[in-house]
């Protein structure tokens, strides 16, 4: 079976053919490296993106898409604990700014199908982009829709601001999600896709991106659900209101003085500048300082918690969710070197100063890392070598991902819309067995379902084509979960109830502020939950901004 030529507002496209291994699945349609965007190169380097132009003869979309310039040697390093697949030969030795394309996976392309269509953002605390590589064979064929998957710019070629209201804003990245989605609504029913009926789904920062698009106007049309997976922007590594801080340490290692005046030459000197110095520019950049989604006046015009009070949202169906490891391994382990064996006190109390004085700056870091030790029962494990590991961990999930995540659901269920909640603890094997995933490396004993481990579930990895990286194997456990977890998505993107139309295993009942606050929690068996992090949600939006206020910050 060949694949069809399809005729699209661009051109005509020829891709070619993937199936899933299910009996059930229908063979995949597969697009790669269309074109959305112009190349945002010269004087388009740092501007927002622009519509993509058409091409003469058939386009043939078999290769996936290039990786936008970024360091690849940070994401090498999570490899070694996340196995995975690479049947699209995504390379990232090749690095591009010619990067705004995007990869279509689809069962038909007949206009009157009408399927569901998925588009997905990839995360990498927005200096990362990994999406060439993410194939959505099984996500579309075992569930009959449409999966979209586009590339964005990241890191300074994304976020880059020189200031509100300057020649350069930032939220460049934004801007490239929204063209791509206006190439969705545009094209997407040559490829049998419903132009009507578009899901926006992403995690970490690809869903922090998500969650944005639900707080702009600007893509107002443009999608009619969202799902978001372990980020929201309420998290403040996630969206920062100031930008200030990495603009003046990029600017400073290129040897470029800022001054307001002057910021038009400034741009231009960087449009000028090979990537490669770009990205050199970024090398003193840290956790704490980096180029992030910001107030810019345009596209997000003031904080996302205002503007989410203010009920200034997207009303559409909602699904969202976290993991119960979020800082289990991946988001802990570079801070120390011995983060597996057991950090010490003092290296967990230093970090533990930076976080809090950005997050609560002016209160005292004594009564909050006190405070913290008694919220976490830290006496009770003081035989453990791992607690401060354990510790950090704790923290980190629950400040960034999980107390977030409930906010941001309980807020979009208080404005009226359909909102339904989970939380994912079923635990890889392989990153917990010897036998199992021998070349992968193993995680910290106490971490579950580690931030980003929903992804193998989400994409259908055990039913997708190869063998995982450093022999691992999913279990048949894993591999029912995975059927489950994209039904309920699949459902949820066609009628905005993952109950339906196709038959589940369990129920999912949607959240409420009221009574149990239900959630499904995602592991096998199935199983439900209520009043999912209540506990924490208050510690850190109301004890210990409450407990650390009446103190100063000498203490």
């Amino acid at each position: 079976m060949d694949c069809p030529v399809i005729v699209t507002s661009q051109g005509a496209i020829q891709g070619k053919i993937s199936k899933a291994i299910d009996p059930t699945a229908k063979p995949v349609l597969n697009f790669l490296g269309i074109r959305y965007g112009k190349a945002p190169v010269g004087k388009l380097r740092f501007m927002p993106p622009e519509k993509s132009g058409s091409w003469k003869g058939i386009f043939h979309a078999v290769e996936t898409y290039e990786l936008c310039p970024q360091n690849v040697l940070v994401a090498g390093v999570y490899d070694d604990f996340i196995p995975y697949k690479n049947p699209l030969g995504f390379d990232t030795s090749k690095p591009s700014e010619d990067c705004l394309k995007l990869n279509v996976f689809t069962t038909d392309y007949k206009k009157e199908k009408k399927l569901p269509v998925l588009v997905w953002f990839t995360g990498g605390h927005y200096q990362r982009h990994y999406g060439g590589r993410i194939d959505g064979t099984a996500l579309s064929g075992m569930n009959n829709a449409v999966v979209v998957v586009p590339n964005h710019r990241v890191n300074a070629f994304g976020f880059l601001s020189l200031g509100k209201g300057s020649v350069c804003p930032g939220n460049l990245a934004i801007l490239d999600a929204i063209l791509s989605l206006k190439w969705v609504k545009e094209n997407i029913s040559s490829f049998g896709g419903d132009p009507e009926n578009v899901t926006i789904f992403g995690e970490s920062s690809g869903s922090g991106i998500v969650h944005l698009l639900m707080l702009t106007q600007l893509s107002a049309g443009l999608f009619h659900k969202a799902i978001l997976l372990s980020g929201a922007v309420l998290c403040p590594f996630i969206f920062t209101d100031d930008l200030t801080p990495a603009r003046d340490l990029f600017l400073k290692t290129l040897g470029i003085e800022w001054k307001s005046e002057n910021e038009k030459k400034i741009l231009e000197t960087l449009q000028s500048m090979p990537a490669d110095k770009i990205l050199e520019g970024q090398k003193h950049f840290n956790d704490f300082i980096l180029f992030l989604p910001n107030i810019d006046g345009h596209v997000i015009k003031e904080s996302p918690r205002l503007l989410i009070q203010g009920g200034h949202v997207h009303p559409v169906p909602l699904l969202i969710g976290c993991t119960n490891s979020e800082g289990g391994t991946l988001l802990s382990f570079r801070q120390y070197t011995n983060f597996m064996e057991g950090i010490s006190e003092e290296d967990f109390t230093t970090t533990f100063n930076k976080m809090f004085a950005m997050m609560h700056p002016g209160k005292s870091v004594k009564a909050g890392l006190e405070a913290s030790k008694v919220f976490y029962s830290m006496k009770s494990k003081e035989a453990d070598p791992e607690r401060y590991s354990w510790l950090h961990a704790q923290m980190v999930g629950d400040t960034l991902f999980v107390v977030p995540t409930i906010m941001a659901a309980s807020a979009h269920v208080a404005l009226g819309n359909p909102t339904y909640l989970f939380q994912m603890t079923q635990t890889p094997d392989f990153n917990h067995s010897l036998s199992n995933g021998p070349g992968i490396k193993n995680k910290a004993t106490f971490c579950k379902c580690d931030h980003a481990d929903d992804l193998y579930f989400i994409w259908g990895n055990p039913f997708t084509e190869g063998d995982l990286s450093g022999g691992a194997k999913f279990t048949d456990d894993e591999s029912e979960l995975s059927r489950h977890v994209m039904r309920y998505l699949v459902n949820f993107a066609r009628s905005g109830d993952p109950n339906k139309p196709e038959k589940v295993a369990m129920q999912w009942q949607p959240y409420t502020i009221q009574g149990d606050r239900p959630h499904l929690i995602l592991q096998m068996p199935l199983k439900s939950g209520k009043n999912l992090a209540l506990r924490e949600v208050d510690f850190y939006t109301k004890d210990l901004p409450s407990l650390s206020s009446n103190v100063t910050s000498k203490n």
